[in-house]
């Protein structure tokens, strides 16, 4: 038997959990990732979490631009002729 469960959050959702981090220890994410001082006086398990949030963050952000960006090239390089007025069969189609 596992104790290990997975949950898939999307970026809100991390940045939700992030916040909660933030707001437990009362220190912004940047400070937690410059100041050793600060963060060798949190809990390890809090530690671990908060730096393992940090990055699936930025590692969902870049999938999400990578999609957007493909997605927005796909709609560049569509073929001209889908740009070009309905046909004279079309209109009528479209008038009934």
């Amino acid at each position: 038997m596992s104790f290990i469960h997975e949950v898939a959050l999307s970026v809100t959702g991390v940045d939700d959990l992030i916040r909660e981090m933030e707001l437990k220890h009362g220190m912004p994410t940047e400070r937690f990732l410059h100041c050793g001082t600060d963060r060798d006086r949190l809990p390890e398990d809090d530690v671990l979490l908060w730096e393992a949030l940090v990055v699936d963050r930025l590692e969902l952000r870049r999938i999400e631009e990578d999609l957007r960006h493909a997605y927005l090239a796909g709609m560049r390089s569509a073929p001209p002729e889908a740009a070009k007025a309905p046909e004279q069969d079309d209109q009528i189609l479209l008038v009934a």
